[in-house]
């Protein structure tokens, strides 16, 4: 296996885990981690890289301004409503009072608003799921084969 060499050699921890139901995996972890995030068993072994690609997936929505003054966006053939939220932040004032800002936040089923762009809201979609990404790492450490991994 290769790795890509991008941490500092003390940045992980060397680490056997095993268990009494059968987990018997050994290589390194990050920090604060439960689970091997690089090494091997005695039938398979991962490793990982870091990088920039589809982190995030941005959506042009084309919005539409119904007569009631309620938003949808086009979604294929359909309109789909916009959902929105108001947000409350407190914060302290210059006097050193506790005051309160509200904002209108909206939404796609694609992900929230976060700016305009040519006429279109754009929709961010992060790959926010904790935990089935936490199921999937520790799960490839019980991995047989390459398709239980």
């Amino acid at each position: 296996m290769l790795i890509n060499p991008h941490t500092s050699f003390f940045f992980r921890s060397e680490l056997q885990v095993t268990s009494g139901e059968g987990l018997n995996a050994y290589g390194a972890a990050t920090w604060g981690q439960f689970f091997i995030y690089q090494g091997f068993n005695a039938h398979a072994g991962w490793m990982h890289t870091s990088s920039g690609v589809d982190n995030v997936d941005e959506f042009a929505e084309s919005i539409v301004s119904g007569t009631d003054g309620a938003l949808s966006y086009r979604y294929g053939n359909e309109l789909r409503p916009v959902t929105s939220k108001t947000i409350t932040l407190s914060y302290r004032a210059a006097d050193g009072s506790l005051a309160k800002r509200e904002f209108v936040t909206f939404a796609t089923h694609h992900g929230p608003i976060v700016r305009e762009e040519g006429g279109k809201w754009i929709a961010f979609a992060l790959m926010n799921r904790p935990v089935p990404a936490l199921e999937q790492s520790f799960l490839r450490t019980k991995a047989t084969d390459l398709a239980s991994s």
